[in-house]
């Protein structure tokens, strides 16, 4: 009986072929760390009391949780000063916390001088006694997530430990918590403190009056699944994305606070047409990008297409004062004079307008050699089966 062999093959995109050689790479290169155990829990030791002279939250008469409000909570310039003693009050503490982290030292140590600190300054630990929480201060040590209970396990080299400090003081709660390095710590686990850091401070930046919770999400999500790493290794990535060294060169970034889009769509002639923006900073430094196909449709609308797309961008990561560049005459000429667009693209134009003003963009033409980066982003949409895009 003859066999029959199929052989199935796959055609790998720039980037892809990119991060499995980074991957190589630091495989070769990376130094071997010794696994930590799983975590075990230790002996949780009696509740610490507190001095009858300072005041509690209602909560701690009970076992229950409290109810969340049901209307909306409007501080008073006085209720916001207290919120703000409260705050600073338990970033002192946390403070004070991390330079106990080091190996051999419990967590439950930790938790016995978080305490004194806190009713020290007149305040209340805000986790004892909260739903029944045993300890005045919050541990998570390795993979235990949040809201760790202190015990008699002592830190061990290598460790990572979340530590969580609320503190009620003059009616308000101060929350705040920090992930502190125990000893020699490996660099896969540096990097994971480091990525949540930033995307703390990525959602922090997008925190305002009326910023909905959705909003302060997707910015971390964006930083979580993000390609930085491999725009890190530029060799690899222009070669992907078939940019020259003039190309790098001719690019010039936007001054002060300013932002530059540069955007570019090309057409198959015949084929699939496909599409490609960056958005960049003063620093030169990468805050989003997209490569990917759109389908059978003509290099004006593939333009117009990325232009919009780019704006749609800036304006999710809420920036402002965005220069944009692209090398179509055509679509800079429609974006900067919309009476001049034929009928079949006015709504795509009216939306640009709509997102330029919001962004308090500004046109500008350049030539395909100072527009290198999302030309070359365009052309590897092509070699891709979905879209890709990430905000840095």
């Amino acid at each position: 009986m003859q066999k029959h062999i199929v052989i199935i093959s796959k055609k790998i995109s720039g980037l892809e072929e990119a991060m499995r050689i980074r991957r190589e790479r630091e495989l070769r290169t990376t130094k071997p760390f010794r696994r930590i155990p799983p975590l075990r829990r230790g002996k949780v030791s009696a509740p610490l009391s507190v001095p009858d002279h300072i005041p509690k939250p209602p909560y701690v008469t009970t076992t229950l949780l409290p109810e969340l409000s049901s209307e909306a909570q409007i501080h008073d310039s006085g209720g916001i000063a207290h919120m703000r003693t409260a705050c600073e009050l338990a970033a002192r503490v946390l403070d004070y916390a991390g330079t106990l982290v080091r190996p051999s030292v419990t967590t439950n140590e930790i938790d016995k001088a978080v305490h004194k600190m806190i009713i020290d300054a007149g305040a209340y630990p805000s986790p004892l006694g909260y739903g029944g929480f045993p300890k005045s201060v919050c541990t998570s040590v390795n993979e235990c997530m949040c809201h760790g209970i202190p015990d008699s396990r002592q830190l061990q080299d290598g460790d990572i430990i979340n530590i969580d400090v609320t503190v009620f003081l003059n009616g308000y709660h101060g929350d705040t918590s920090k992930t502190f390095l125990c000893g020699n710590v490996n660099d896969a686990t540096k990097r994971l403190v480091k990525v949540t850091e930033e995307c703390l401070e990525r959602a922090i930046s997008v925190c305002k009056d009326g910023a909905s919770f959705k909003k302060i999400g997707k910015r971390i999500s964006f930083q979580v699944f993000s390609v930085a790493d491999i725009l890190r290794t530029w060799p690899e990535v222009a070669q992907s994305l078939r940019v020259r060294d003039k190309a790098r060169l001719e690019w010039k970034p936007p001054e002060g606070n300013k932002v530059k889009l540069n955007f570019d769509g090309s057409y198959g002639n015949p084929g699939i047409s496909r599409i490609g923006r960056v958005l960049r900073n003063s620093d030169r430094r990468i805050l989003g990008m997209f490569s990917g196909r759109i389908g059978n449709e003509n290099s004006l609308k593939a333009e117009l297409l990325a232009l919009l797309q780019g704006l749609k961008l800036a304006k999710q990561l809420g920036c402002r004062h965005v220069e944009v560049e692209g090398d179509s005459k055509v679509v800079i000429s429609w974006a900067t004079n919309s009476s001049h667009t034929p009928w079949t693209f006015k709504r795509m134009i009216r939306e640009v307008e709509k997102i330029a003003k919001k962004v308090e963009a500004e046109f500008k033409w350049v030539r395909r050699s100072a527009n290198g980066l999302a030309d070359g982003l365009a052309k590897q949409g092509a070699l891709r089966q979905q879209l890709f895009w990430a905000a840095l």
